[in-house]
């Protein structure tokens, strides 16, 4: 499943303020006006991001959904509210893989009974 949704960062390489909007060969990169990567948000994306954040954060520590939602959609509620319900997916498929734990109120849920307010972190 793709969603119509650009990404607006790089999880790999985030934007930086005055860089340089050219690839290593010296043309223009995919980088749009705004300075910002546009690709479209795949599961694999979803996926990889989800794993990238909730590693930076650290064991023992949980990350909020949303964090991933904002980190590729940038800050604007319209874009990043339509990553929700697919970062869900995903989460349920790394928790049942054991990749990560899916929390409520800081304790283990099981990834089939996901409803309502969830974390993501590092399985213990």
């Amino acid at each position: 499943m793709n969603i119509n949704l650009k990404i607006v960062a790089n999880p790999i390489m985030p934007y930086t303020p005055g860089s340089k909007c050219t690839s290593h060969d010296g043309q223009p990169s995919d980088r749009s006006t705004t300075g910002h990567i546009e690709k479209p948000a795949t599961p694999d994306i979803l996926r990889t991001t989800i794993l990238q954040l909730v590693e930076a954060r650290g064991h023992g520590k949980s990350i909020c959904p949303s964090e991933v939602a904002r980190h590729l959609a940038g800050q604007d509620e319209k874009r990043w509210r339509l990553l929700m319900k697919p970062i869900r997916a995903e989460a349920v498929k790394l928790a049942t893989e054991g990749a990560i734990e899916i929390t409520r109120k800081g304790k283990p849920i099981d990834p089939a009974e996901l409803r309502g307010v969830y974390r993501l972190r590092t399985p213990n």
